[in-house]
């Protein structure tokens, strides 16, 4: 296998790819940028805890911070989401922080997470790159 199949560009791994979930499309950086290995290090010393899932499931500001940390490095843009009246949501920091926050959105920042650590997808999203896609 040439290596240039299974290179990342470190400019998407900072940047983000888009990725379509459940009808809208987030943009999504890789977790393994040294900006966010080093704030998620130091967030997680702060808290006592081995692992970013362990946040997730604290119910004060300690998933407060983490959904700022990933709402300033993972969770970068979003397109196609609407306010419950129909409106568009605009994609603001404050607004994927308030995402990630709602309980009934559990979901998202899991996939968030899920989608940051999968190194395929920046894989492929380089591929296109190179291919001018």
């Amino acid at each position: 296998m040439k290596l240039k199949k299974i290179r990342v560009d470190q400019d998407l791994c900072n940047k983000g790819v888009w990725s379509d979930y459940m009808g809208t499309e987030l943009l999504v950086a890789s977790a393994m940028t040294k900006q966010f290995r080093l704030a998620a290090s130091e967030l997680m010393q702060e808290l006592r805890v081995s692992e970013l899932t362990e946040i997730l499931s604290l119910e004060d500001e300690g998933k407060r911070q983490l959904m700022q940390l990933m709402a300033s490095h993972l969770f970068l843009g979003f397109r196609k989401i609407e306010e419950d009246d129909g409106k568009p949501m605009e994609d603001t920091q404050d607004n994927r922080v308030a995402l990630l926050m709602d309980p009934q959105l559990e979901h998202l920042g899991k996939y968030i997470l899920e989608m940051s650590m999968n190194v395929g997808a920046f894989v492929v999203a380089n591929r296109q790159k190179i291919a001018g896609n």
